[in-house]
């Protein structure tokens, strides 16, 4: 349950007890990005850079040619989709959470048993995560595949916050679109 000013919030997570304790660890943050985002309807990009919203988190960045902005969920800070020429579908998604948003290995984990991946230690994931500087962030980032599914990822943690910026749909698709994906981080703008 959390209060906001026009009323109060109730969020149930119910279900299979193996896989409701499974997923206890996503519901929460979950919930946490739910009282923690910003509440406005309009883009989140246009309420990061809103001088009114003093809350939301400084960000802007240059959207590539070919995607398109769709509503952000209640997860999502902002989402992306975008169409590759062989008619794959991909989906972008910038998420963010206060703090430092679980380990890597929590992460990376989950975005491998989202494709069928068996989850990795540590070791492994530090062998995969290759370092991308854009300005003065540092991501980490790791590129993923399973017969025709594919993850491309990068993080970064700053400011007291964790950002992550996902994005998945099938081999080809995401082949085509991985330049456009760099390019995007490259263009993020964290001192708006």
């Amino acid at each position: 349950m959390a209060g906001t000013n026009s009323g109060t919030l109730f969020f149930k997570m119910r279900g299979n007890a193996a896989l409701t304790e499974a997923q206890k660890s996503d519901f929460i943050k979950w919930v946490a990005a739910v009282c923690n985002g910003p509440t406005e309807s309009k883009s989140p990009q246009l309420a990061a850079m809103s001088a009114l919203d003093s809350t939301a988190p400084a960000i802007k960045w240059k959207t590539p040619d070919g995607w398109t902005e769709v509503p952000p969920s209640s997860m999502r800070f902002a989402s992306f989709n975008a169409t590759a020429p062989n008619g794959g579908k991909v989906d972008i998604s910038i998420v963010t959470f206060p703090g430092d948003g679980g380990s890597d290995a929590d992460n990376v984990n989950r975005w491998r048993k989202q494709i069928g991946l068996a989850p990795i230690d540590d070791k492994e994931i530090a062998n995969l995560v290759r370092p991308v500087s854009v300005g003065d962030s540092q991501f980490s980032a790791l590129d993923m595949t399973r017969g025709g599914a594919r993850v491309i990822a990068a993080w970064t943690r700053r400011d007291g916050r964790s950002w992550f910026f996902k994005m998945s749909g099938p081999v080809p698709a995401l082949e085509h679109e991985k330049p456009k994906f760099f390019h995007f981080l490259r263009s993020i703008d964290f001192h708006s």
